[in-house]
């Protein structure tokens, strides 16, 4: 991954009004991207083991 090609997103935080922001490539981005088109996922971008929960920053 190139630094110079990275793309800076900004991910709503869903249960809060806190933002997060993370540096994604256009690869990676495309690859969400794709899957939110097929999935469309309605709780959480990212779900943790537990049902009804999100990955946590430090599973991340």
């Amino acid at each position: 991954m190139q630094s110079l090609n990275e793309v800076m997103r900004l991910l709503k935080a869903v249960e809060n009004p806190k933002h997060r922001q993370t540096l994604l490539s256009e690869a990676a981005f495309a690859v969400v991207e794709q899957y939110i088109g097929a999935e469309q996922p309605e709780d959480w971008l990212f779900p943790g083991q537990r049902e009804g929960r999100h990955l946590t920053e430090r599973s991340a």
